[in-house]
């Protein structure tokens, strides 16, 4: 008992250090608002389906009301948005034994040009007595320090989320209804958006029975990615060599000639920048070099662009995409730079060429979303019919990887090792969207965006949520694929 007294004690102690450099950046003026354009009726069916299986866990309704007339895209810092609304939300659900927790969205001061947007929190919870709300939103305050207080907590969460509502042009507040629950609230400007165009043309239609004549170098540190890139590959025409990291990499182009060299960014040993880097240094007549990711904001590509690479393909890969590039280059001896890249410039917005089973990125919540999409399934029994055992291989090698994966989330998020968390998410959201889990991918691909803003309290609000997603996915998988 002694022993994990101390853990509890250091674990909360870190949580302290941890809001205290969140807090200091801001009192520092170090924090950048970034404003874009966005579709808040998709963020707001984003956080209903991240939160509503952590309620339902707790028995709770958790339902949402959207003032009729909002529009419908607006611009402000989406982040910072976000990083409100879950703290908001995150700790209504903590203190909420029974009853509901709601959110409402309302608007006020339309003009052409700019609006003011309301979010509420309401829930049934223990309410906070009319003493406690006078210490509302300090630093290091928590409002009730008796040695029987369930919950537990910093005490800097509400005062980050003040200073942050601030920085977009709002305010935050709290309605009184002591014993009858809580309401708060927050505000913040917005100009009117408009609906963005994505940067996608339509992709050539791959022919049956081609042969491209290509040897590619893939670059890949998943077992389960390099084998489902080579089947894709191989349906082209293509040859493959594999490497699993950068020095690898750098070893195999010593000896052999490349077409096409696809490398992955995050990789062990070396990663995919450093090895190209690397390699621009040893030679020069190198073949296009590709990054692979499943980072696919515009800010992202433009990095590795400036860094180096030849193009960019997002994870999940879309095999006409693929086609589409390597054509280019058979034609050409290289690469058209940012053609037919897929932007994702809104809330994990889908792009319109199929990958996840949906063209538009339209959807009501993760639920909507299949666990398998059975286009993937379909493709994936094409490309192995040729080799026995090898379909039931690749799940079960995704649900073994994942399987390790999720304990280093709960892990590092005991120890607060970020760096190792971000890590495990951002392979999990890439195999994800690789094998066809559509609905893992859409969660992870949530988090993995905020834990980019240095925002890790949603890893930790909703790792329940992807824990049980997984945990369906993986027996879906044992009886209906495997078996």
């Amino acid at each position: 008992d002694f022993a994990l007294t101390i853990k509890h004690s250091s674990e909360n102690l870190l949580n302290i250090i941890n809001d205290i450099l969140d807090l200091s950046k801001i009192e520092a003026g170090k924090l950048e608002i970034k404003p874009k354009n966005f579709n808040i009726l998709k963020f707001i069916e984003k956080i209903k389906g991240l939160f509503g299986a952590l309620a339902k866990q707790k028995n709770l309704k958790f339902v949402s009301d959207i003032q009729e007339g909002i529009p419908e895209f607006i611009i402000a810092d989406e982040n910072r948005v976000a990083q409100i609304v879950t703290n908001l939300i995150g700790n209504a659900i903590k203190f909420t034994e029974k009853g509901s927790v709601k959110l409402q969205i309302t608007y006020f001061e339309r003009t052409e040009e700019s609006v003011q947007i309301r979010i509420d929190i309401i829930d049934t919870g223990i309410g906070i007595s009319k003493e406690d709300q006078q210490r509302l939103f300090q630093p290091f305050t928590q409002l009730d320090n008796s040695i029987t207080r369930p919950q537990e907590g910093t005490g800097l969460g509400l005062s980050i989320s003040k200073r942050l509502a601030e920085l977009l042009e709002g305010e935050i507040g709290f309605n009184p209804a002591y014993k009858k629950g809580s309401n708060f609230f927050f505000t913040f400007k917005a100009h009117i958006g408009n609906k963005e165009s994505q940067l996608i043309a339509e992709l050539p239609t791959i022919p049956q029975n081609i042969n491209l004549g290509l040897h590619i170098l893939v670059v890949e540190d998943n077992h389960v990615n390099q084998r489902i890139l080579s089947m894709m590959l191989k349906d082209m025409g293509c040859k493959t060599t594999l490497a699993s990291n950068g020095e690898e990499a750098i070893m195999l182009m010593k000896n052999q000639k490349f077409n096409v060299v696809f490398m992955d960014i995050q990789m062990p040993v070396m990663d995919g920048v450093t090895a190209m880097q690397v390699l621009r240094k040893k030679y020069k007549n190198l073949p296009p070099i590709i990054a692979l990711s499943a980072n696919a904001m515009s800010n992202d590509i433009e990095r590795y662009m400036k860094q180096g690479m030849d193009d960019y393909i997002t994870k999940p890969v879309n095999p006409a995409l693929v086609y589409e590039k390597l054509l280019t280059i058979k034609n050409t001896g290289h690469t058209e730079k940012y053609k037919n890249t897929v932007f994702m410039n809104e809330l994990n917005e889908q792009p319109q060429i199929e990958i996840n089973g949906q063209k538009d990125g339209h959807h009501n919540d993760f639920n909507s979303f299949p666990q398998l999409n059975p286009k993937n399934i379909e493709t994936l029994k094409r490309q192995t019919q040729n080799a026995p055992g090898l379909f039931s291989e690749l799940f079960t090698s995704f649900v073994d990887d994942c399987t390790e994966l999720i304990a280093q989330i709960s892990d590092s998020i005991v120890s607060k090792d970020y760096k190792k968390l971000s890590e495990a998410i951002h392979t999990i959201k890439g195999l994800s969207g690789t094998i066809g889990a559509s609905r893992m991918f859409e969660i992870t691909s949530f988090i993995d965006k905020s834990n980019k803003s240095n925002d890790y309290s949603t890893a930790v609000n909703l790792y329940p949520t992807l824990n049980q997603c997984f945990v369906e996915l993986r027996e879906y998988i044992n009886n209906e694929i495997i078996a």
